[in-house]
């Protein structure tokens, strides 16, 4: 198809003319004579159709035919090495940006999962101080209970004495009646007061033993009250020590799950990396031997035209000379 608004009907004029001053028609003639414009196949097809058209004038040389035969097959030869290197440039483009924009996700990636990591260390610490401070109070708490059992072993044993001593008194107070009854019939009087005296120390006596267990008793319930209420402090702090541990193991378990996923996708990211520059390379080196078959083509090309027009340079008989 003719470009550049080269037909037939121009093809016409511009060989007319050259006619006119005495000048073989040829290819490059007609091209110069029309500004250098068109096809030299173009004008060749349109000169061999003038001729058919008009046997009076010459047929085409050798070496316009074999320019009209080849011409053809080297503008389909650059155009096809122009389109072939123009689709490997734009897939080489297409994989350069889809690798860029990849490496950048896979960047982010590794950024997020790196965040992930710091804060479940900054949890794992912080746990871990939490667990420190309820062994601490773990400890108080024990200590204050071997206290409270200490102080509870010491009523105790003031109540056994206690307990001892009202005995050995009532024992006395025994020997005393026995003693009083031997003498009755001697000292009655001197009995019956020292009697009433006797009556009135056991009084006091019983006052302060019952004064005695009513505080050893509200001692028990103090002690009970203590116990229980340590009892239910150490199983609260048994409680929240367990379930601190329970969220340590939890945390340390996501821990070592999250940095052995981000092991595992950077070794994915840096094998896709490899992967990608190894494609990139073989894509250049495609690229490049492309490029190399391109230049081989148009120099084949130029040679041909070369050939050609050292061919239509050469002397060739006037037909109106």
């Amino acid at each position: 198809m003719a470009r550049g608004g080269v037909n037939k009907a121009v093809v016409k004029i511009a060989r007319d003319a050259l006619l006119a001053r005495g000048i073989h028609p040829s290819i490059d003639a007609v091209r110069i004579e029309l500004g250098n414009t068109g096809s030299k196949s173009t004008i060749l097809r349109c000169l061999h159709e003038l001729a058919a058209q008009d046997p009076q004038h010459p047929a085409p040389t050798v070496e316009e035919e074999l320019l009209r035969r080849i011409g053809p097959v080297a503008d389909r030869l650059r155009e096809d090495a122009q389109a072939a290197v123009a689709a490997e440039r734009e897939l080489l483009t297409r994989q350069q940006l889809e690798y860029r924009t990849e490496r950048q996700c896979s960047q982010e990636r590794i950024e997020e999962l790196q965040r992930s990591q710091s804060e479940l260390s900054a949890q794992l610490q912080q746990h871990l101080q939490i667990e420190l401070s309820l062994q601490e109070q773990l400890r108080a708490s024990e200590v204050e209970s071997s206290r409270r059992l200490e102080a509870e072993h010491g009523w105790q044993r003031l109540s056994e004495a206690q307990a001892q001593q009202l005995q050995s008194l009532e024992e006395k107070h025994q020997h005393a009646r026995q003693a009083l009854e031997h003498y009755r019939q001697t000292q009655k009087e001197h009995r019956e007061q020292e009697l009433r005296q006797h009556d009135e120390a056991m009084q006091q006596l019983r006052r302060e033993h019952r004064a005695l267990q009513n505080s050893l008793i509200s001692k028990q319930d103090e002690l009970t009250v203590l116990n229980r209420d340590n009892e239910r402090l150490l199983s609260e702090a048994r409680i929240q020590l367990q379930q601190h541990r329970r969220q340590i193991s939890d945390l340390h378990h996501q821990y070592q799950e999250a940095s052995a996923a981000l092991k595992t996708e950077q070794t994915y990211l840096r094998s896709a990396l490899n992967t990608l520059q190894t494609e990139n390379a073989t894509l250049q080196e495609r690229l490049r031997q492309r490029l190399i078959e391109v230049r081989q083509y148009r120099r084949q090309l130029r040679n041909q035209e070369r050939l050609l027009q050292q061919q239509s340079l050469s002397p060739t008989t006037n037909p109106l000379s």
